[in-house]
């Protein structure tokens, strides 16, 4: 029997995110989780972070929701560890500043695997972020569920 680890996050408070800024991921709603013999556990999530432990799939997807002071397109995307994932975006177009609410969603597999660390074999873990990029936004929610596939 395969058992699924998963993790559900979700901030339904305001915030205002600035060009190239990082979305604030909020508090743990759901989660089912195993320890590895080491005592890591698979997921860690701290504010803008969702923290991949353990090597293997993960499927990530987030739904944000937001406005924006200005018009114009409106980009999210998955970063990893800092870096933009190349293909992990979702555009919307906001035309009235302040007043359209629009809805992103984002879902991407990643995939952590091993590597030698100081001679030692261990897992290169990840950090996974969401990323505005073009025009400073206003999230109003975001969700965001991560399975360990």
């Amino acid at each position: 029997m395969i058992r699924h680890e998963y993790i559900g996050l979700n901030n339904s408070n305001s915030q205002t995110i600035a060009v190239g800024g990082a979305i604030d991921l909020g508090a743990v709603y759901r989660k089912y989780v195993t320890k590895c013999p080491k005592g890591l556990i698979t997921f860690e999530a701290n504010d803008e972070n969702l923290t991949l432990q353990h090597s293997g799939a993960y499927k990530i997807t987030a739904v944000v929701t937001f406005t924006a002071p200005t018009a114009g397109d409106v980009t999210l995307q998955f970063a990893e560890n800092g870096v933009p994932v190349q293909g992990a975006t979702a555009t919307e177009t906001i035309t009235t500043a302040n007043t359209e609410f629009r809805t992103i969603t984002l879902d991407y597999e990643f995939i952590v695997s091993k590597g030698f660390i100081d001679c030692s074999l261990a897992t290169l873990i990840k950090n996974i972020s969401i990323i505005s990029s073009a025009i400073p936004i206003t999230v109003t929610n975001v969700i965001v569920n991560a399975i360990k596939l």
